[in-house]
Order: C-alpha cells, then structure tokens, then sequence
C-alpha cells in the first residue's frame, strides 16, 4: 500500500490525542506486537498511528488496532482526513467493510498493521472477544464498557482519554490502575500483574504448513504475513491440485434465520476471501474472481415464506441493500438469466474463485518455500522441534511449530485416533460451454449451477460416502442431473462432457478444525486415572496446530480460519468472537470420546 507518511506524522487537532500517541510510541519499542483498542472508532486517530508507526524504526513488528462502531455511526466514519493522498486513500477505502454485525478487517503494510472493526455495541461484544490490549483510547461513556475493556488489559497497559470522570476514575483504580489527569489530558497506568501479552517477544517463529490446498496455501500466506518463517511441504506436485484443484467455486455467504455458527463462519470468511482474492489480482494481474453474483435459492416454497416472514421481522439482523437482497422468483429469472423454481437472497458481491489457481498464487506470492511431491507420514518431536518422516522414514524437514493442514490425512499425520475427519467425496458433473447459455449468475439450491464466460459449465455437486457404497460415474451424473431440475422451472437439453470429482474432509458438525492439537491421549489418561474429566482445560500439545475439515466450504472459509490460525499462534485479537473460536477447537472431537469414559 502507497505511503501515507515516511518521516511527518500528521497533526491531530485534539491535544489530547496527539499526547496519547506520542505516549503509545513511547511505549511500542521494538516489541514484536501490540495492540491498541479504540472504544469508539476513530478514523483519523487509526491513520495518524499508521503514520506514526510507519515512520517509527522502533515501532512493533506487528501492530493491531482494535476498534468498535455502532450502526448509527457507521457512516459517519469513513470521512477522508485532510492528511491523506488520493492514492492512498482509493486503496484503503476499497477495503471498507459492508455494515453487517461482526469482526471486520482492514490491513495496511502488507499487513503488518491490521485494524479490526468491531461493529457490535462494546458493551454487549466484550465478553464474547479475545483480546489483549496494551493500550487503550477511551472516548466511551458507559462505565459498564470500561470495566468490560479493562478486564481485557495486557500487563502493562495503559489508558488514555481526554479526561476522566469521578466515576471513571474510580473503576480504573478499582481495577488496578493509578489515574492522573491533568489540564487536557487523562491517563491511567495498570500497576497490578496482569497476563502477559503485548510487550512479549517472540521465540523462534518458524513453522512448518503441511497441505498445500485452501487450507494449508491460506496458512502459509497468512503466517508469512505475520512475520514467521514458512516452509510449505505437500504430497501433490503443485499448490491446490487434490480437492482445492476446481477450475471455479462459488464464493458466496449462507444465509440462515438463527445466524448459527456455520453461517456466520460462511458470512465472515466470504468478506475475509472475497478482500484477499482482489488485493492478490491487484498484484498479479491474474483473474482469480469472476464478481458474477449469486442466488441462494430457497429450497422450497416454505423455506421461501419462511425466510421472508424473516425478512419482515429483521430476523438475525436487517441485512443491507449492498450485501444481500432478497428477491422474488420473477426478479432471481431476471439476475439469473433462467427460469428458477422460486426466489431467495441475492448476494451481489458474490462469485466464482479459480480454487486452485488461488492456492498458487498465495504460495507464489507469500514467496515461501515450497516441497511438492512429498507425503508426511507421522511427526516427530527431538530437542524442542517438530520433524516432519517422510514414508521412507527420512526426515524432510523441522521446526518448532508444524501446521498441519493435509484434510483427511490430518489425523493420522498427528498420530489423532479421535480426530473425526469424514472423507466425502464430490463430483461435479461438467457439460457443454454452449448448455445454461443464458445463464448469467450462479444459483445455489439443493446443488448449484453455473456457466463462466472460459467454458466452465456444471452442475453439482454430489455428497458420496465411499465407506457406505461407492458411486459410479453414471449414478453421480444423474444424480446431479436431478439437482438441475430441482433448480429449473424449464429444464434443457444438455449433454454431459465430464466430472470433476475430489475429496471433501468434513469435520465434526461440519465446522473446520483450526488451533492447537488436543493431545487426546494425555487427556484419556488423566480422565482414567482421575474417574472424571476436565471438560474446560484439554491438554494441548505444545507446537502442534491443525488447519483441516472444510468441507466444501474451503473456499469461503480457508482465509478467516488462517487468520483466526494466526491469532492462536501469536496471540494476537482473535477476527472472531470466542464462542465461534471454542467451535473450531480439535479438543471437541476428542470430547466426544472423553465423555464416555
């Protein structure tokens, strides 16, 4: 991103601003991270401290920004300060989120400086975050929101803001801090122990990402980003060439009356997706997202009614114009190109990913070093790293931190009896690039259709589950052949040309699993040996993360879960809340097991 500062920070009109950054500066030298939380967004407070760390040598090598709005201030923020060039200013609005509740990201320098906008209440989100901050703007007026935020405090932290009322003032020092305000300015310095967290130091940040498909290309690029040393080894011969290899999937949200973790999962990782795929076209020049829009067709008339009864109700919010719309049969014929069944949401920046194009350009552009070729069959641990045994027993290559990211293989590369890991398998039935002509826009329904302007024309997909009896390639073209008519009012003639087929990993309740690895046989031993379990604390194995089971969400999925990856392995703001992060944890599976002992 263009410079917006290289040795002049931009003034703030407010004393007191300019005083606490001054003061943040103080504060952030040569600390590998730090973060920053902001209790109502400040857009011209946020790019003065790019600017300052930008001309900081001894600024952070990781800066993090957290930051809340509200929906009656949202558009009021993104007010272009005076200090900013055009240029500057066109790359960084391009990433301005769409105003839907939930964890939004920005990032500047090449990601080293990461804003997270949080666009909930501060009130009623806190306790649902993990976060750590070390210092924090206070602009708020609800104490209640104050106490909420200092419980988040790092060691060390520090608190400023213009002034401090009498109430303030006596919850900081309720909390542990000493308060002084002078003429202008407020601040307040926690004095307590409190647990670590942004003035520590990072160890030995290398790592291996076993998988190269969505998930293991998005972790390396994701961690290379951060700052850590990557080494990237795969069984296939190039990036995205087993399941991740599709020439076009859908990118798109999923909606759902309850908002249940899946879709928000569906919601947050297509916005996370759909960011990254046009920052990397900008820089490669290579198309990697055909913006086509999609229809989420009912699947049926009362799944119709019942979602628009939702609509009506603002049921789980009031989505907005710009993100979703939700369409009569009429109106979906009319985006669509062809006559549909019944209506549903419109997402208008939905599209289709070349899926396995994406896997290689993230590795290219993460510029990591990449072994293809190479199949990892076990770990093993000697003198504090990882080795990763090849199937010959050699070892192909150590560090401390291994992820492993190899789908259905995950479980038996970490040596997991308990790691549920369905292999699903999925087939595509291809037809003529003349069939669907007048099809405009992916339909997702019971299956889904689509015809791209390359000839990409399909309909699919099937869910085979080898272990139960295996399909034919007859059987799977007529069963997708089926779905074209579920979607089509009018169905034509079309001939079949081909398959694509790949193996889904579908993970338990068809959430990934990202984060640390349970050591499940530490826990079953302890479990025994005690008569009970700790639910609450799995043991965890010290360097060991997992990044599979996807299903055939990778592609809008694959980018949030790296980064939420990323926050586990330093510690930094989760882009999630962490109730959704308990969800993805490997520990759950085991659970299952644990609980029967």
């Amino acid at each position: 991103m263009t410079s917006i500062a290289s040795s002049v920070v931009p003034p703030l009109s407010r004393l007191w601003l300019s005083r606490a950054i001054e003061a943040v500066r103080a504060e952030w030298g040569e600390r590998t991270f730090f973060t920053l939380t902001q209790a109502t967004f400040d857009l011209e407070a946020f790019l003065t401290l790019y600017a300052t760390w930008e001309a900081d040598e001894k600024a952070p090598e990781n800066f993090h920004v957290v930051a809340f709005v509200s929906s009656s201030d949202w558009n009021g923020v993104w007010q272009q300060p005076d200090f900013i060039d055009q240029v500057t200013w066109d790359a960084f609005i391009a990433q301005k989120p769409v105003a839907v509740p939930g964890f939004h990201r920005l990032s500047l320098a090449d990601d080293r400086v990461v804003l997270t906008l949080v666009y909930d209440e501060a009130d009623t989100v806190l306790s649902k975050m993990t976060l750590g901050w070390d210092s924090l703007f206070w602009t708020g007026e609800n104490e209640q929101t104050l106490r909420g935020l200092l419980k988040l405090s790092n060691e060390k932290a520090r608190v400023y803001a213009e002034t401090f009322s009498e109430d303030e003032a006596t919850v900081l020092k309720r909390s542990a801090f000493r308060v002084d305000v002078v003429e202008g300015y407020g601040s307040a310095i926690l004095m307590a122990p409190r647990k670590k967290g942004g003035y520590r130091k990072a160890c030995d940040r290398r790592a291996l990402v076993i998988g190269a498909g969505l998930a293991g290309a998005n972790a390396a690029y994701a961690l290379q980003k951060a700052g850590w040393r990557v080494f990237v080894i795969d069984e296939a011969p190039v990036p995205g060439a087993r399941a991740s290899a599709l020439a076009w999937g859908i990118l798109h949200p999923h909606f759902s009356r309850d908002d249940n973790i899946l879709s928000r999962m569906s919601r947050e990782g297509f916005f996370s997706t759909r960011t990254l795929l046009k920052q990397l076209e900008a820089q490669t020049g290579e198309m990697l997202f055909a913006d086509a829009g999609c229809l989420q067709m009912a699947h049926s008339d009362a799944i119709f009614s019942e979602w628009d009864l939702a609509r009506e109700k603002g049921m789980p919010f009031v989505l907005p114009a710009d993100y979703a719309r939700f369409v009569s049969r009429d109106e979906a014929d009319r985006l669509s190109g062809v006559s549909l069944h019944r209506g549903g949401w419109w997402f208008n920046q939905a599209g289709m990913v070349r899926a396995g194009a994406f896997c290689r350009a993230l590795i290219r552009e993460a510029q990591v070093p990449y072994l293809g070729n190479t199949p990892v069959v076990r770990l093993e641990k000697h003198d504090g790293e990882w080795a990763a045994i090849g199937e010959f027993g050699q070892v192909i290559a150590r560090a401390p931190h291994v992820v492993v990211a190899c789908a259905t293989d995950a479980g038996n590369v970490l040596g997991m009896e308990h790691l549920t890991l369905d292999a699903l398998r999925g087939r595509i039935t291809l037809l003529r690039d003349t069939d669907l002509a007048t099809l405009k826009a992916p339909v997702s329904g019971e299956g889904y259709i689509s015809n791209l302007p390359d000839g990409f024309c399909g309909v699919g997909a099937t869910y085979e589950n080898d272990q139960l009896a295996a399909w034919d390639e007859e059987r799977a073209h007529t069963a997708n052949l089926e779905k074209l008519a579920t979607i089509m009012r009018e169905t034509e003639d079309v001939v079949v040309t081909g398959a694509y087929q790949g193996i889904r990993a579908v993970g338990l309740g068809r959430l990934p699993y990202v984060g640390p690895v349970c050591d499940e046989k530490a826990w079953i031993a302890t479990t025994k040996a005690r008569g009970n379990c700790d639910l609450e604390h799995p043991p965890v194995i010290e360097g060991l993360w997992v990044m599979a089971g996807m299903g055939s969400r990778g592609v809008s999925m694959s980018t949030l879960c790296a980064r939420i990856l990323v926050s586990w392995m330093d510690g930094t703001p989760m882009p999630i809340d962490n109730r959704v992060v308990r969800c993805l944890t490997s520990a759950r599976s085991v659970k299952k097991f644990v609980e029967t002992l």
